[in-house]
């Protein structure tokens, strides 16, 4: 499987399905995004939909699974992004590292670093 990690995540779109009514892509960084439903393309959507964890101890903590949210996406491609991008998640703590792999029709991604001991792995398949 081919891996990214770093900013090559930043353009990395995955399509997960929706052929003939739709699509909905996994990004480089764990996010969910071009999603249009009722064949409306639109690849800049990106819905407020999210995985999470909560590691409960001494202190609770918790992320947002996925790697922090890539520049182009504050600052270029969403509509209205010098005005303070109301509805979007990007302020939510994430963890500091990502990697993506990829081998059609397979995908594996994976979250780490930042706020434990060891790692989290998501595995969208």
């Amino acid at each position: 499987m081919k891996k990214y990690s770093g900013r090559n995540l930043d353009l990395v779109a995955f399509p997960m399905g929706g052929i003939g009514a739709g699509m909905l892509c996994l990004q480089g960084t764990g996010s969910f995004g071009s999603v249009s439903l009722r064949n409306s393309p639109d690849v800049d959507n990106e819905p407020s939909m999210f995985s999470a964890i909560t590691v409960l101890g001494k202190e609770n903590i918790s992320r947002v699974v996925e790697a922090p949210v890539p520049d182009p996406n504050i600052f270029i491609r969403i509509k209205d992004s010098g005005n303070g991008l109301s509805g979007k998640n990007y302020g939510l703590p994430r963890f500091s590292k990502g990697e993506f792999s990829a081998k059609f029709p397979l995908r594996h991604y994976r979250s780490f670093g930042g706020c434990c001991e060891g790692s989290c792995c998501g595995r969208y398949h």
